[in-house]
């Protein structure tokens, strides 16, 4: 059974007390939800208990947040719109596919790598410390 299925027999009570607590461990980051509960130390996305398993806060948070997105897929990615891992503003998810969500992904990375060589430039002129270079 996926997990959207084990989504789809909470109910509406469930789904309403869940979403609290959830929205309860959240910091407001900007417009953001950034989650501060358990994280999953591989990905650094929000975990849950939810129905005795750990759940992706996110992807339940975008379930819950439009009845007409349970119809998806069940192999259906939850995709970000925002840079943080944490964040469970179902506003900046959407469905969509695994490669939409690896994109995105690598376009994150991207971004990440070039602001740090914006913000330390000095580290990227000048040599290490007891290393010659050649001139």
């Amino acid at each position: 059974m996926s997990t959207l299925d084990r989504f789809r027999r909470l109910t509406g009570a469930d789904k309403d007390r869940i979403r609290e607590e959830i929205i309860a461990d959240c910091d407001l980051v900007g417009d953001c939800w950034v989650y501060r509960g358990t994280k999953n130390p591989a990905t650094c996305y929000g975990m849950k208990y939810i129905q005795g398993r750990m759940r992706t806060v996110s992807r339940f948070m975008l379930a819950y947040s439009d009845r007409e997105s349970m119809n998806v897929e069940d192999d259906a990615c939850h995709v970000r719109e925002c840079p943080y891992k944490a964040c469970c503003n179902p506003a900046h998810l959407f469905w969509g596919t695994h490669a939409e969500n690896c994109k995105q992904r690598e376009d994150y990375a991207k971004e990440s790598r070039l602001s740090n060589l914006r913000e330390l430039p000095h580290l990227y002129q000048q040599p290490l410390l007891g290393h010659v270079v050649n001139a």
